[in-house]
């Protein structure tokens, strides 16, 4: 069924090459154009290449290793990866690149680079962009967008909550050492996330805190901020409104692990 309908759309789109008019430049570009079969035009059933940063998978004390796609149907020639590292005076550009620079259609490849050495912690560095000899993509983002998902029991006395990044990039940049501060039964802290990071697509992490309590009834903390700093050490904050809580009868907290 589906070979007789494009078998029948061709027939329509060299009639319309034909004719000429205002229809003929749409319909053949959907298969193929008026010059597919002579070396002319390309349709959306052959997109052009599109390479992508897929994201970090391991960091060692020499180097990060990163993952790259091609979600296309033609060949990436020419890759190169554009990576940022953070000093005092700013940013400075990388250009790497990779020890496999072409990417065939839906091919992967990874890519090494140096870690981001932050007050002699070890992190990823951020990767900027994606560039090849026909396109480019953009890859991570400097600041998160982050929301908080709200508080289930853990325990009689303690709740957790899931912070999640949701950036305006496919792959956000990574954020450390998290802190959120909460007021619970035992006043106004800071609880750190475990783990104290996150990124990348679906980045997660938790923060654990005591309940608290109003006329004998069990609350769930009350959040105030959140506090971060990016790979290089600029910290950044964010002011939290108390979550909506649905009451203290939620079974138990999702099973969803870091």
């Amino acid at each position: 069924m589906a070979a007789s309908i494009l078998s029948t759309m061709r027939r329509v789109s060299a009639r319309l090459c034909v004719r000429g008019g205002l229809i003929a430049p749409i319909v053949p570009v959907l298969v193929g154009g008026c010059g597919a079969g002579t070396g002319g035009g390309s349709s959306i059933f052959d997109p052009p290449a599109s390479a992508r940063f897929t994201g970090w998978s391991s960091i060692s004390p020499t180097a990060c290793t990163g993952g790259l796609e091609n979600a296309g149907a033609k060949t990436a020639t020419g890759v190169r990866v554009h990576v940022y590292y953070a000093a005092a005076s700013g940013e400075s550009l990388v250009v790497i690149t990779p020890a496999v620079d072409r990417l065939g259609a839906n091919g992967r490849t990874t890519f090494t680079a140096p870690p981001q050495v932050t007050r002699g912690e070890f992190r990823y560095p951020r990767c900027a962009a994606i560039v090849w000899n026909d396109g480019a993509d953009g890859a991570e983002v400097y600041a998160p967008v982050v929301a908080l998902f709200g508080w289930c029991p853990v325990a009689p006395d303690s709740m957790r909550c899931i912070l999640v990044e949701a950036g305006r990039a496919p792959h956000p940049a990574y954020i450390y050492h998290l802190v959120l501060r909460v007021e619970g039964r035992d006043g106004v802290v800071n609880r750190a996330a475990a783990p104290d990071h996150m990124g990348g697509v679906d980045g997660f992490t938790y923060f654990t805190s005591t309940t608290r309590d109003s006329a004998g009834v069990t609350l769930p903390p009350k959040t105030l901020a959140l506090t971060w700093e990016d790979y290089g050490g600029v910290p950044d904050s964010l002011v939290i409104a108390n979550l909506f809580y649905g009451g203290v009868g939620f079974a138990e907290c999702p099973l969803i692990e870091p």
